[in-house]
């Protein structure tokens, strides 16, 4: 007799979640946790502090399409494993 496959999906904070955030300001901490699916806990706020940097862009509490359109350009230049930012990034601005 065959077993049940128990295992359950898990999710992340990727394209789905982030779809009724479209057209939306985007805040500081959903940028922490769209880095998050690549690295640590720690390792995501100092990425996230140089991405702005090198998009040019200052921390602050919330930031247009635009402004996220600026990071999805340079987090391939950060790090070679970056699609899972990548695609929470881009559903952010739809």
């Amino acid at each position: 007799m065959a077993k049940k496959d128990d295992t359950k999906e898990v999710k992340t904070p990727k394209a789905d979640a982030n779809k009724a955030n479209v057209g939306k300001d985007v805040d500081y901490n959903t940028l922490i946790t769209i880095f998050e699916t690549r690295f640590d806990y720690q390792a995501a706020r100092v990425v996230v502090e140089n991405a702005l940097g090198a998009a040019g862009l200052e921390k602050k509490n919330k930031y247009k399409a635009e402004e996220i359109k600026k990071l999805v350009d340079v987090v391939p230049s950060l790090d070679v494993r970056t699609t899972s930012i990548i695609e929470g990034l881009n559903a952010l601005i739809g």
